[in-house]
């Protein structure tokens, strides 16, 4: 019965409701009555006490939206209102402040919703600052969707207009959007805020704290779940909102209000296609464009009154140094929570010498890497793709690094985690040789493998294999002592390696190769990896047991050992009936028998945990014809045992 009530509400409000810009038909009743009934009820529920009726701001809208003091390279402010209720005849375009700034006069007309957005002619971007639906409307979640995806069509539809006036005829280039969020540890909440909090969301003020954010947690999750199907995406980068931030300066001890910042995605976002679906990304320049225009905004209504320099702000810094560390930012999907609380940096495609040395010094502590990887690292990474031929047998060598702010007022990141993975080319194949994280670092370590996953796929379908990466493998470590860890620094103390984390591999998605593997470098042999892969479709099945073919695992083998020539892998790979024990190069036993074992095996199954190195395998003849196996074992076991007690049939 709600939910027919609901479904009509929503149906006679949006057949009722009118729209009106204010910019076009200026009206300073319905600018104050939006900003005193809507609005300042707004900030009050976000916020742990009352606060005051800003002036400022509802004197800087009237100003900003006077034609007549805007010019064509400032931003162009816009507040759209959805009303319901008898439409009045005039509207009252007078301009004078000597009223006062909240009427007292209650017009028949209800101010169901607004929404306040900006166009900055100078970079043909739209911003939109905030949508707000009136508080009895919110109960109902449909009712308030429905509101505000109409209102924002509009007002995305105004921006294109403004773009195509300003003589671009394919719209707005970007339109993005300031989202609010609630930090899950915001609590303190005062019995003056519970009560109008019960006033606005029908909560009885004896709910303490925790159950009031969980309603508005909640509403911010549906609201984000319904921009998201608008087509608002989240930018990967951290938001300060600058007007608000710059405001604050003014005043102690208030803390600037932290924003989402979502963009709509057009046919003119660009992206890459990949197996796993499209991945929206928008250049740097575009969004460090947007920033700079923003915050030169929001700074000019202080500069006067402050004696700072803009470009020293933490929250500038910040965001500079995200924008300026990658040549793309990345547009993220669902759930978008309290923001991207990290930054990706591939270093291959933006390198940072700087960045490469600190991760190193942690994987050299923490892992068997000689002190010559790093100067491999640098040059693999400097090699530019278009110097490389795309059947070149070197692996194409990635570092994602994951970096971090740790306080609001912080201006150098910390590294707060790294994987390092190569796409080998001749297998059409990924290998992850290692993972780190922070001890404190929530799902970071999943974050970093499905980043280098997506990596891999474009890698791939860059070099025509259309269904991307065909596998991806990666070295896990054999749980080691701890002992190793007194020696290393303290930044790699608080590192994990992930890779010795058996249990959160296995719930990322790897399975274990049953396969005694050995790592073998120019070097040295590394005894102490298990080979995974993680688990995708297309990896075959046989009664319910996941395997991969020997000719697969062959030839990643042989692809990643440097001490095996061309020649020489081409003949293994080619010749089905090679015998393993003729393969003498400078190998040692243990790569010789793992070799073995693939020239025998036609299937080598996947593992789940508990994860040991195999020091036994089983093989069916049946299956897996060895002439040398059944040889061996038929003069060693057969022959002995039988010891003329019964006949024994003849080996042919």
């Amino acid at each position: 019965q709600q939910s027919l009530i609901s479904e009509a509400d929503e149906q006679q409000t949006q057949s009722s409701l009118s729209y009106i810009d204010i910019r076009d038909k200026f009206d300073r009743q319905l600018l104050t009555r939006f900003y005193k009934e809507l609005k300042v009820p707004q900030e009050r529920v976000l916020s742990s006490s009352q606060t005051p009726l800003n002036e400022d701001a509802i004197d800087r809208w009237i100003k900003s939206l006077n034609l007549q003091t805007n010019t064509s390279e400032r931003s162009t402010i816009h507040v759209l209102l959805a009303l319901s209720g008898e439409m009045q005849e005039e509207l009252n375009d007078d301009l004078q402040f000597e009223d006062s700034i909240f009427p007292t006069d209650s017009p028949s007309q209800t101010i169901e919703s607004g929404v306040i957005f900006e166009y900055y002619p100078n970079i043909n971007i739209g911003l939109i600052l905030d949508v707000i639906v009136r508080p009895q409307k919110r109960q109902s979640n449909k009712v308030q969707t429905s509101i505000e995806t109409r209102i924002l069509e509009k007002a995305l539809s105004i921006l294109d207009s403004d773009a195509i006036f300003r003589g671009h005829l394919g719209g707005c280039n970007a339109i993005f959007f300031e989202v609010d969020f609630i930090p899950m540890d915001h609590l303190n909440l005062s019995r003056d805020s519970l009560q109008l909090r019960k006033n606005l969301i029908n909560a009885p003020v004896d709910e303490i704290g925790r159950g009031i954010l969980q309603h508005e947690v909640m509403r911010q999750r549906k609201r984000h779940q319904a921009l998201y199907r608008m087509g608002f995406r989240l930018v990967e980068i951290e938001y300060v909102e600058p007007y608000n931030y710059c405001e604050s300066l003014l005043v102690k001890n208030v803390n600037p209000a932290r924003k989402l910042l979502a963009v709509l995605i057009t046919p003119n976002i660009p992206k890459v296609s990949l197996t796993s679906g499209d991945r929206y990304y928008l250049p740097s320049s575009l969004v460090g464009s947007f920033l700079e225009t923003v915050w030169e905004e929001a700074w000019a209504s202080v500069r006067t009154k402050i004696s700072l320099d803009m470009k020293t702000l933490p929250p500038y810094v910040r965001w500079f140094d995200q924008v300026e560390l990658r040549d793309r930012i990345h547009l993220l999907d669902l759930p978008w929570g309290e923001g991207p609380s990290r930054t990706l940096i591939d270093l291959r495609d933006d390198f940072d010498e700087e960045l490469l040395t600190r991760f190193f010094q942690i994987v050299h502590k923490t892992s068997r890497v000689t002190s010559t990887q790093l100067t491999a690292w640098k040059e693999a990474l400097l090699t530019e793709d278009e110097a490389r031929d795309f059947t070149d047998t070197l692996p194409e060598l990635h570092i994602l690094l994951a970096l971090t702010w740790e306080s609001g007022t912080s201006t150098t990141p910390t590294l707060s985690g790294g994987c390092v993975f190569e796409y080998h080319t001749a297998g059409n194949l990924g290998l992850i040789t290692h993972l780190f994280i922070t001890r404190h670092g929530v799902d970071l370590e999943d974050v970093l493998v499905s980043r280098a996953m997506d990596i891999l796929d474009e890698n791939a379908k860059e070099r025509g294999n259309l269904a991307g990466s065909n596998v991806t493998f990666l070295r896990a470590t054999q749980q080691l002592k701890k002992s190793r860890k007194q020696s290393a620094t303290k930044e790699a103390f608080q590192m994990v390696d992930v890779t010795q984390n058996h249990v959160a591999l296995h719930r990322m998605g790897f399975r274990l190769v049953d396969l005694p593997y050995v790592v073998e470098t120019r070097h040295h042999l590394e005894r102490t990896k298990l080979l995974t892969v993680f688990k995708t479709p297309l990896i075959p099945a046989l009664n319910e047991h996941l395997f991969l073919p020997s000719a697969l695992l062959k030839q990643f083998v042989l692809g990643t050992s440097p001490n095996v020539n061309e020649g020489k892998k081409k003949e293994i790979l080619s010749s089905s009936d090679s015998s393993p024990f003729e393969f003498q190069l400078s190998h040692d036993a243990s790569f010789l028998k793992m070799i073995a074992i693939l020239e025998v095996q036609e299937q080598i199954f996947l593992r789940d945990l508990p994860w040991e190195e195999p020091d036994v395998v089983f093989i069916d003849l049946w299956e897996d014809d060895d002439s040398p196996l059944l040889d061996q074992f038929y003069q060693s076991f057969l022959v002995p045992y039988s010891k003329g007690q019964y006949p024994l049939e003849p080996l042919a």
